[in-house]
């Protein structure tokens, strides 16, 4: 009896097995994403999505179907073709099915106008359509009660499918739309109420869009991927409803609502890119975007007229949009690999700490219209395109001890005035590291480090009145400071600009096309490879040199405008030239001869400063190490340099005497005679330290220092062998007493 119930167990357990694991599958099923569920359907609504196959049953030419007789068929003369059928009705539609065209870069391939019959285009493929703005591989003109399923419409030169000028009430839905021009799919001029529904996109320059007031459409459950060149759905028009798509991979941005009333987002889920939303206050606060929008698995956060938020506000973001929002502080938040991390619009009074934005194809932070006394600090900001863009009458914002790095661009203003950027680390964007594109006026400038970017900053286009004061700008591959179109009076003090890597086209400072009445004073102009300053255009006027050192520059300066009417000097004084060959023999600090600026101009400077300045003395460089160390963790220290300001200090791959350009900074602007290093492993480390005066001489030293960590041996704890012998005795020892209490029966 015991047996049998065994072997009942044992069968009862067997197919208790497959029922486990359906119900297993079954709660893996996210029976809320729409997405998911609909990938496992034959069929959506009456048609079925993976039966058919794709079209080229007849070869043909490109037609026009026009029911106002303009084309080269009427529905009634198109059923007389064998890939033509139906009687147009709503029960009976006409059927244009397994066709393939050529459109041969010049003509639409199915192009439809003027019609109102019911018609369903299916299972066909229309490829290499003309290139003009609105042509497209299947093209609607004035058609309502179509519906596009099925095709193939990819590499086409402009849109794979084109509806425009009022065409309403169509629907687009599983079609292959690859490799097209311009869009997958485009609605264009007052096409309303259509349904662009789970259809595959990609390699496009737009995945979906739509403009021209064409509102009140449906964009559902369409997987946009890889190779999106700008947009993935941009959407200019109203009242239209984006739901439940996934798009991925957009060089832009995932979903862009521009000057788009009463958008609608939910269920949308983007890979690697994000909402971006633009347009006047009223259009962009009447959006409902929902948190079940992600970026990256991450709720999508869009709040409109709240105050006082913060973190607590935000679980788990993926990005964030703000409208009208005030008196908010946020931080400690990671707002990455999306278009835009942060977006703040007509919003002030707010505080952004130690947040992070790194990785979105746009915005690590976009700053949008009417923001004002908005502070921005200690964030890290990497690797986007823009690092911070404040764009449009955003004033009194603070950019202050951010890390913006390795961007396009690491701040750009456009059309912002009176606003403070201080004591920023911008370093190794590939374009500017601040630009001031077009009409900023009054903002000020101060302490930041410009490194390594294409120019350091760049002030463009009727930017007046900035002051650029007290910054680090140094190794920036073309320029450290340039002035470019019409800017004026704008104040250029005390910076270091200067070039130690080997770039032999890099100028200091930069004045280009009607750049006039500037002054530039107490800067230290050194080490460029090609121009401390560079007055480039004859039509830049009344700029003013005067006070700064012009130290081991190839050309100290050059000026070409024509007539001259730049100063190199005040009346009183003008500027320390360290190739200067006159005298003052009256002892009076200023130059017995003036000295001649290089250029068309035949500039001069009539007061020269004369004085001997006293160059970094020898230092001695040694470190508390041991030889080797042991531990990784020692300080490096030197004894003071006569004449010397601060102190940098590299690391070098080599032993090296002075910099080549090369080497890894570790920090710079040190005032301290000793510097700790720690955290090294197993290794030769040679390090170089710089000792700089304020006008750009410098005297470097090097040591090298070997680290050996000891491999972990012996016991992990004192008595390891002790215990074992113990723990072995005591294992014996049960063994035998168990043994005598229990002898074997034989």
């Amino acid at each position: 009896m015991r047996e049998i119930k065994k072997k009942e167990l044992l069968i009862l357990f067997i197919l208790c097995i497959p029922l486990y694991f359906g119900l297993n599958t079954l709660q893996n099923i996210d029976v809320n994403n729409p997405i998911e569920m609909f990938e496992d359907q034959e069929y959506y609504g009456d048609y079925p999505i993976k039966s058919l196959k794709l079209g080229g049953y007849w070869e043909i030419s490109p037609f026009i179907i026009d029911d106002t007789g303009g084309g080269n068929y009427t529905w009634a003369e198109a059923i007389s073709e064998p890939w033509c059928e139906g009687n147009g009705l709503q029960n009976d539609p006409y059927i244009i099915k397994n066709i393939s065209i050529n459109g041969n870069a010049v003509d639409n391939c199915i192009e439809i106008r003027n019609s109102k019959k019911y018609f369903k285009i299916i299972n066909c493929t229309a490829y290499n359509s003309g290139t003009d703005n609105y042509d497209g591989g299947i093209k609607f003109v004035n058609v309502t009660n179509g519906m596009i399923f099925n095709n193939n419409c990819s590499d086409n030169g402009n849109a794979g499918i084109l509806l425009m000028t009022g065409s309403n009430n169509n629907t687009i839905i599983n079609n292959t739309l690859y490799q097209n021009t311009d869009a997958g799919v485009f609605l264009y001029d007052e096409c309303n109420n259509n349904s662009i529904v789970y259809n595959k996109i990609k390699t496009c320059f737009y995945g979906i869009r739509l403009s021209g007031d064409s509102n009140e459409n449906t964009i559902s459950l369409n997987n946009i991927t890889s190779g999106i060149s700008y947009y993935g759905i941009w959407v200019n028009s109203d009242d239209n409803i984006i739901t439940n798509n996934r798009i991925n991979d957009c060089s832009y941005y995932g979903i862009y609502l521009m000057f788009a009333t009463n958008g609608k987002l939910s269920g949308n889920e983007m890979k690697n890119c994000g909402v971006y939303i633009e347009g006047g206050l009223t259009s962009i606060s009447s959006y409902i975007i929902s948190t079940n929008n992600t970026v990256n698995g991450k709720s999508v956060y869009y709040y409109v007229d709240e105050i006082g938020l913060d973190k607590n506000n935000f679980t788990n973001p993926g990005q964030i949009l703000l409208v009208n929002c005030s008196n908010s502080y946020i931080s400690d938040l990671n707002l990455s690999s999306g278009s835009c991390g942060l977006g703040l619009y007509y919003s002030s009074d707010n505080t952004f700490e130690n947040n992070t934005m790194e990785d979105n194809t746009r915005f690590g932070i976009k700053v949008y219209y009417n923001c004002n006394d908005n502070s921005f600090t200690n964030n890290t900001i990497n690797n986007n395109y823009y690092g911070i863009e404040m764009y449009g009458y955003c004033t009194n914002n603070s950019i202050n001890k951010n890390i913006i790095k390795s961007n396009s661009y690491g701040i750009r203003l456009y059309n912002c005035d009176l606003n403070n950027i201080t004591e920023n680390n911008i370093i190794t964007n590939s374009n500017d590291g601040i630009y001031f594109q077009w009409e900023c006026d009054n903002n000020i400038v101060s302490n930041n480090t410009l490194s390594y970017n294409r120019k350091g900053l760049l002030i463009y286009y009727d930017s007046d009145n900035n002051t650029i004061l007290n910054n680090s700008i140094k190794d920036n591959t073309q320029c450290g400071i340039e002035l470019w179109q019409g800017c004026k009076d704008n104040d250029i003090i005390k910076n270091k600009i200067s070039n130690d890597a080997t770039i032999d086209q890099y100028n200091g400072i930069v004045l280009n096309d009607d750049c006039d009445n500037n002054t530039f004073t107490h800067n230290s102009i050194y080490n460029n490879k090609n121009i401390g300053a560079f007055i480039e255009d004859n039509n830049c006027a009344d700029n003013l040199f005067y006070l700064n050192y012009f130290v081991g520059n190839n050309i100290n300066a050059q000026d070409d405008s024509n007539p001259n009417n730049n100063q190199w000097d005040n009346g009183s004084i003008g500027n320390y030239w360290d190739d200067y060959t006159g005298k003052d023999l009256d002892k009076n600090g200023i130059g017995d001869i003036e000295y001649n600026i290089t250029g068309a101009a035949g500039s001069q400077d009539h007061f020269p400063i004369y004085i001997k300045i006293l160059r970094p003395g020898d230092f001695i460089l040694s470190s508390n190490a041991n030889d080797p160390d042991t531990d990784g963790a020692f300080d490096l220290l030197w004894t003071d340099s006569a004449g010397a300001d601060n102190y940098s200090i590299f690391l070098s791959n080599t032993p090296i005497t002075a910099l080549t350009g090369s080497e890894t900074m570790i920090d710079e602007g040190i005032n301290d005679l000793e510097y700790p290093i720690s955290g090294l492993g197993t290794g030769t480390y040679y390090y170089v330290v710089v000792a700089y005066n304020e006008i750009g001489h410098q005297l470097s030293n090097s040591i090298q220092v070997t680290v050996e960590i000891p491999s972990p041996s012996g016991p992990r704890i004192p008595g390891y062998n002790i215990f074992y012998i113990l723990a072995l005795i005591s294992i014996i020892s049960i063994i035998l007493i168990k043994i005598k209490k229990n002898p074997t029966k034989h």
